[in-house]
């Protein structure tokens, strides 16, 4: 079982996630996780609550026939006046009124204020534009799809999903935008002439690059998507969340072990993936199964001979294979979030979002705040702040150092701000 918001694992008897703090509601029919304020459960569909009526409840009795109020009546009295109104007076005071509502009015659409107001609307606060540079490494890539997958940078575009889940395509000036998958996504992978993808229900499609010709290719609930050559690997759900892979080209699927495979690793010739009890090794046909560390870990990555990864007792840590020894970084951590060529990005359980250089061993703290996940696209991070696609969630983009902090999106076509 996995968590529905960071896709760390979960035990079977938890209330709450280890990793994200999310508590861990449960579909009153198959008793699996669902995300807070869900209409439906992603598993098995069932509806989640009931539509409340819109009456008020409760009841009231008429009044009787008999008048129980009495009515309370008071006379008036004309005051008697001693003095007569002086008229004059009255009418100065009058004028003076209409001379100072005329003189307000001039003030007020040729005074100062008035063209100061003009001159802030014709010069309104800009943000200044970013462009994304560099390129997504298969490190990062996988970081990515860790966490949910919700990102990805082709040869000229770059594919992102919006704050309600949607995918939007756009350049590297985050212009041109479109958006390509009007539903809500994760996994996103993209090839030369196709997109794959996980929808709402976790099903595993496809989609030509316009999103106008999609296809359920597998519709059962998958996990950790990764697509590489002609082949489709993922975590199958309702087999124990064991591992699988998908051809493409002959639409066969089959089982590579028997075993609970979180965070895939797909290299040219073996797979790395984390379990219940420790980190794994497997070929990519299922055989040489080995088992490398014990142990609790999430967000598996592997790069140049080494493994990074989270371990459930807030340590961020890796894992030299040739050598097999291991190196600590921080023993703070709540989420590790992704990492770049040479830096590794992190929440803390103080709500600070930290990156360690592996080259000068520095740490730096780039933002402070709650949120729920990361992503990484070209030289830019990525920060989802509030729930899940609520109604406060949104994405902040940022560089690596934590300036040019803004926000990403402003509604649901990402309007760039």
């Amino acid at each position: 079982m996995i968590c529905p918001r960071c896709k760390s694992e979960l035990n079977d008897d938890m209330s709450f996630c280890p990793q994200c703090g999310l508590k861990i509601e449960r579909c009153p029919h198959c008793h699996q996780p669902i995300l807070p304020n869900a209409k439906f459960c992603s598993h098995c569909g069932e509806r989640l609550y009931e539509d409340v009526p819109q009456g008020v409840g409760g009841f009231y009795q008429p009044l009787g026939d008999e008048d129980n109020l009495k009515e309370e009546t008071v006379d008036f009295e004309d005051i008697p006046v001693s003095h007569k109104v002086n008229k004059k007076v009255i009418g100065i005071g009058v004028a003076i009124l209409i001379a100072l509502t005329g003189i307000s009015y001039l003030y007020l659409y040729h005074g100062p204020a008035l063209n100061l107001a003009r001159d802030n609307s014709s010069h309104q606060i800009k943000v200044k534009q970013q462009s994304i540079g560099g390129t997504t490494s298969y490190a990062t890539f996988t970081g990515n799809i860790n966490l949910s997958g919700l990102v990805y940078q082709s040869e000229d575009k770059f594919y992102i999903c919006d704050d309600q889940g949607h995918l939007v395509s756009m350049d590297k000036d985050l212009k041109n935008r479109q958006t390509i998958l009007n539903e809500s996504v994760q996994y996103v992978n993209v090839t030369k002439d196709m997109i794959y993808y996980a929808n709402k229900d976790n099903y595993l499609c496809q989609s030509s690059l316009d999103g106008k010709d999609k296809k359920i290719l597998i519709n059962k609930a998958v996990y950790y998507v990764i697509v590489k050559d002609d082949k489709i690997y993922y975590q199958l759900d309702e087999d124990h969340e064991a591992l699988y892979v998908y051809d493409i080209k002959t639409k066969k699927e089959t089982k590579l072990n028997e075993r609970q495979s979180f965070s895939l690793n797909i290299l040219d010739d073996k797979i790395y993936f984390t379990s219940s009890d420790g980190i794994y090794s497997i070929g990519l046909d299922g055989k040489g199964e080995e088992k490398l560390l014990s142990g609790k870990y999430y967000n598996l990555i592997y790069q140049d001979g080494y493994l990074y990864c989270g371990k459930t007792d807030g340590s961020l840590m890796s894992y030299d294979i040739k050598n097999k020894e291991t190196q600590t970084y921080d023993k703070n951590v709540q989420m590790f979030i992704n990492m770049s060529d040479h830096n590794l990005f992190y929440y803390t359980n103080d709500m600070n979002v930290m990156k360690y250089d592996l080259k000068t061993k520095k740490k730096t703290k780039i933002y402070s705040g709650y949120i729920t996940g990361g992503q990484i696209i070209g030289d830019k991070l990525i920060l989802m702040t509030g729930g899940s696609y609520s109604d406060n969630a949104y994405q902040v983009i940022m560089d690596f150092n934590g300036e040019n902090q803004q926000r990403l999106f402003t509604d649901g076509q990402g309007d760039f701000i």
